[in-house]
């Protein structure tokens, strides 16, 4: 164990590959991290501008805001009010691509649980959690799919889709190690990238 990885200030420590020989569960992937405020910041920007939920609320928004202008503008009383309404639209995505990750991010920092170390361990059969809540076992059956994001892969909850688990790209020590956590997680979830 002990190797360092990552460009951040935090360290990231990453047991190699464990080969699970003997073992029934078969080869498991270690992974050893320390969440920092970016990855809840990143992963909720990924998640929201994925979610089909977002884009047509946003296109209602949109709709009603252009279909109220458009009248307004027919009656000929667009005021400062209805200019207001027409920008609706472009403050409500603002919000979610920075007000709403950078409240959590503040509240990372305030709250060491959720930047306390973090251990999974993965396995054909299940998945082992240890933070600084706890641990818990989960079968695979648990999650609905992976989002696979830029620097990191969520693994999406069945039974609350807007819940997940973050596994940062740079927890990895290796792309081997990489490729075996994308070969476990690939025999249970759909959504990895080739």
């Amino acid at each position: 164990m002990g190797e360092t990885a990552g460009a951040h200030d935090s360290e990231v420590e990453m047991a190699a590959v464990l080969p699970g020989a003997g073992d029934p569960t078969g080869p498991m992937v270690t992974i050893q991290f320390t969440p920092e405020p970016g990855d809840y910041i990143q992963t909720m920007r990924g998640f929201l501008w994925r979610d089909a939920r977002v884009w047509i609320t946003m296109g209602l928004v949109g709709i009603m805001l252009a279909a109220g202008i458009a009248n307004l503008v027919a009656a000929g009383e667009l005021t400062l009010m209805g200019f207001s309404l027409a920008l609706f639209p472009l403050v409500l995505a603002g919000y979610l691509w920075l007000g709403l990750p950078l409240a959590l991010g503040r509240r990372v920092r305030r709250e060491p649980l959720l930047r306390s170390a973090t251990t999974y361990h993965l396995r054909d059969t299940h998945l082992e959690m240890r933070d600084g809540t706890g641990e818990s076992r989960v079968e695979w059956s648990v999650f609905h799919h992976v989002l696979e994001l830029k620097a990191h892969y969520l693994l999406m909850l069945a039974l609350n889709r807007r819940s997940f688990i973050i596994v940062p790209r740079r927890a990895f020590v290796s792309a081997e190690q990489e490729a075996l956590f994308r070969e476990i997680v690939a025999r249970h979830l759909p959504g990895l990238r080739g």
